[in-house]
């Protein structure tokens, strides 16, 4: 490609456009999946302190009985 120098320009600069396009992608990419793993991971989070509420609200609701029924 020495005797055709624009030629050789050309292929070089629509290699960078593929390569930068395959980048922006695979950039993209991995983007969605890291915020759909923080979406999945504060959905995890509301669920525990969900369940640590109820768990709590049970406690107190045992700790209100007498202690004639329990026994």
């Amino acid at each position: 490609m020495v005797a055709f120098p624009r030629l050789e320009g050309l292929f070089v600069a629509a290699n960078s456009r593929v390569v930068f396009d395959k980048k922006m992608l695979y950039f993209k990419r991995e983007t969605m999946d890291d915020l759909e793993f923080a979406a999945d991971l504060h959905n995890l989070w509301v669920e525990l302190i969900d369940r640590t509420n109820d768990r709590k609200l049970f406690i107190t609701e045992l700790e209100g009985v007498p202690q004639s029924v329990i026994l």
